[in-house]
């Protein structure tokens, strides 16, 4: 498989991307399947970490600005004709990737939103049938109607133009949504949080080199951890909480500094551990900051 990256200079470079054939508009970019999204970042002392993703992670949490340049230059002329903006190049640039940001924040949000609802209009739980094995674990035909399987409106539209990953917002549906923006942190910064986040974890205060490793290999409790990815006050939007208000049909939009992530460790060889983000931590005691 052919991959790419986008080669910002900032955290998107860390997403791999590869190339697939849209049934109407040819050879186009995607954002590899969340499962086979790895970062690999070291720490001061030469350990390697390999960080992994599941639950479909990258494509509900990890933004980049649009990678369409000619959609974000024709915003951007848009933005240049309005009162006092001509002439101001690189503001009518940043307005128009960040509006076509919210952009996409918000039609992601809107297909969460739905996420646990099939194309036959009943819900995912009505297609957990009790003589799939193993029983109420996998969808099956709609109990309702006469719907052979689950699928979303949003993945069989991704499966009508051969997106190689037919639905990655599936899941329990939801109407707000934290969303970390890769391209405002530079990667170097990015993965230093990342690093120390887990440093934290591995290497705690009175940890010396030479000694075991604190975090076992899961599964179980003690190989999950809850990350602290702080970017500091200076990338102060790093963080977007969207809400989307569903009877009044509008959105908002709260800017933070850092997060939470709910991270295990699934594997140890020499000089390389391997972890996996598994969910971003709201609960109150671990809101976005």
């Amino acid at each position: 498989m052919a991959t790419a990256h986008l080669g910002t200079g900032t955290a998107a470079d860390l997403l791999t991307f590869e190339k697939f054939n849209h049934l109407e508009r040819g050879e186009r970019l995607t954002r590899v399947a969340t499962a086979n999204q790895d970062w690999i970042v070291q720490d001061w002392d030469g350990e390697k970490y390999v960080v992994k993703f599941t639950n479909n992670f990258s494509k509900k949490h990890l933004f980049t600005f649009s990678k369409k340049v000619e959609k974000t230059k024709a915003k951007a002329e848009l933005e240049a004709q309005k009162p006092g903006q001509a002439g101001q190049d690189a503001e009518n640039w940043r307005k128009a990737e960040y509006a076509l940001l919210l952009d996409k924040i918000i039609k992601n949000l809107d297909k969460r939103a739905v996420a646990g609802v099939c194309n036959c209009t009943h819900q995912y739980t009505r297609h957990l049938h009790p003589n799939v094995p193993p029983p109420g674990k996998h969808p099956g035909p709609c109990l309702d109607c006469a719907c052979a399987g689950f699928a979303t409106p949003y993945g069989l539209a991704r499966r009508y133009v051969h997106k190689p990953t037919e639905d990655p917002l599936s899941g329990a549906s939801t109407t707000k949504n934290t969303c970390l923006i890769l391209n405002w942190v530079p990667r170097e910064e990015f993965e230093r949080v990342v690093v120390q986040s887990i440093q934290a974890e591995e290497k705690p205060p009175g940890w010396t080199r030479g000694h075991n490793l604190a975090v076992p290999v899961g599964p179980g409790p003690a190989s999950e951890k809850h990350l602290k990815w702080d970017f500091g006050l200076a990338r102060r939007g790093a963080i977007i909480v969207a809400q989307k208000n569903v009877a009044a049909g509008t959105f908002t939009f709260t800017n933070f500094q850092g997060c939470w992530i709910g991270a295990r460790k699934i594997g140890s060889e020499i000089g390389k551990q391997t972890w996996e983000v598994y969910h971003m931590l709201t609960d109150p005691a671990h809101l976005p900051f």
